[in-house]
C-alpha cells in the first residue's frame, strides 16, 4: 500500500482520529498497523506539510516513519504533488492506496483513475462543513457487522451531516441482521 498525508487539511481530523497535533508517531502507527494492515508499505509514507511547518517540524515527523514533502497549499501545489504521486503509482507495485485528507473531492479524478486501474482506495478523512458538522466515512464491517445500540446509531447520525458507507458487500439471506443495519 501507499500512504498519503495531506497535512495542511489533516488538523480538520485531529478529534476524529484521536491523535494530539504533534503525534506522528501515533498517526504512523495508525496508518501502517491498523488500515489495511494486510498489506506491507510502498516505501515511506508520504506526509506533504507547508513548507513553513516542515521547518520545524520535518525532523519529528521524518523520525516517526513519514517522508516530508515540503509544499504550500495556498496555490495547491500540496495537492497537486500528492496527485502526482497518486498516478505516477502503478498496479504491479501497490494494490492499495491510503489517502489522509478532509479534502479527498480534490483527488477524485485520480483515485478514480487508480481504481479503473484495479487498485484499492482507502480514505481517512473528515471533513467540516459551514455548521461544524462533519462528513465521516465508514467501512460497512465497521457499522453494520457491530451490534451498537439504536441509541450509538442515532448519536452518529445526530452528530455528522454525511456518512460515506464504503466497501459494502453483497448481502446474503445469512445477513438479515447487517442487512437491517444498513438500511437504518
Amino acid at each position: 500500500k501507499a500512504i498519503f498525508v495531506d497535512g495542511p487539511s489533516l488538523h480538520h481530523m485531529m478529534r476524529i482520529l484521536g491523535i494530539g497535533i504533534y503525534d506522528y508517531r501515533a498517526l504512523f502507527e495508525i496508518l501502517t498497523n491498523h488500515i489495511r494492515s494486510e498489506i506491507v508499505c510502498f516505501g515511506r509514507p508520504t506526509y506533504v506539510m507547508p513548507t513553513l511547518v516542515a521547518q520545524t517540524r520535518t525532523k519529528p515527523t521524518m523520525a516517526a516513519g513519514f517522508e516530508v514533502v515540503p509544499k504550500d497549499s495556498a496555490d495547491g501545489a500540496d495537492d497537486e504533488e500528492i496527485r502526482k504521486r497518486i498516478m505516477s503509482l502503478r498496479i504491479e507495485q501497490v494494490s492499495d492506496i491510503v489517502l489522509v485528507s478532509a479534502d479527498f473531492l480534490d483527488f477524485k479524478d485520480c483515485l478514480n483513475a487508480k481504481i479503473n486501474e484495479g487498485m484499492r482506495i482507502t480514505l481517512v478523512a473528515t471533513k467540516k462543513l459551514d455548521r461544524g458538522r462533519s462528513i465521516l466515512p465508514f467501512n460497512f464491517d465497521e457499522l453494520c457487522r457491530v451490534e451498537f445500540a439504536a441509541s450509538e446509531y442515532q448519536a452518529i447520525c445526530q452528530n455528522f451531516d454525511l456518512i460515506f458507507l464504503l466497501k459494502i458487500p453483497c448481502l446474503l439471506p445469512e445477513d438479515a441482521n447487517e442487512a437491517r443495519r444498513f438500511v437504518l
